[in-house]
């Protein structure tokens, strides 16, 4: 029976790889440049997965989806994986920790991952203890989630900084984020000025 350190190896046809519905990352980095390191040498590090439901099939990415990207766009047609049992929560958890090691994750990407933990019954207090963090920074990330989905792509972009981004997250209405952004769009209001902005009731200084 397979377990979360026991591991079955095998190679598996590219069109049964999937991507996690938890998964999330906004920068993948250069993924031309890993493509034709890729199609040259091969995936050298094996993909770690999790079989899904038996009506669905194939196998959910766990660590490895800047190689299962890379090698798509390679044109391969089978990858190495490397086969556990492991529920929901420890696969968030597992994803999180192999992000989080790595340099330029996003905070809004950090904001998504705590708050599946915090769906699967995870308090802000576990999070911060797993993965050696305070408190509050847990709690500034999980308010990220305030953002209306244009604002949150406004800040993955780079349109509003982090500071601009939490202060618009305490914006409950929508429209009033959005008129924010219309505003920076159209260069009457910069981005370090929107946290005195709505500390104002937005009105202008």
């Amino acid at each position: 029976m397979l377990t979360a350190t026991s591991r079955d190896y095998r190679n598996a046809k590219i069109e049964s790889l999937h991507e996690a519905a938890h998964h999330h990352r906004i920068w993948c980095g250069n993924m031309t440049k890993l493509a034709e390191s890729i199609a040259t040498e091969g995936v050298l590090v094996t993909l770690l997965v999790r079989e899904r439901p038996r009506a669905q099939g194939g196998y959910e990415i766990i660590d490895g989806v800047r190689r299962f990207r890379a090698a798509s766009k390679a044109g391969l047609k089978t990858l190495p994986i490397a086969v556990i049992d492991v529920d929901d929560l420890t696969a968030i958890q597992m994803q999180l920790e192999v992000n989080l090691e790595r340099e330029g994750m996003h905070p809004m990407d950090e904001a998504l991952y705590f708050k599946d933990l915090t769906e699967l019954g995870m308090e802000p207090s576990a999070i911060a203890k797993r993965f050696g963090r305070k408190p509050r920074e847990v709690t500034r990330r999980l308010a990220l989630l305030g953002l209306s989905s244009r604002s949150r792509d406004a800040f993955a972009k780079g349109t509003i900084d982090e500071p601009a981004a939490m202060a618009m997250a305490t914006v409950d209405v929508h429209a009033r984020q959005h008129d924010i952004l219309s505003a920076i769009a159209a260069g009457t209001m910069a981005t370090e000025d929107v946290p005195s902005y709505v500390a104002r009731g937005y009105q202008a200084p």
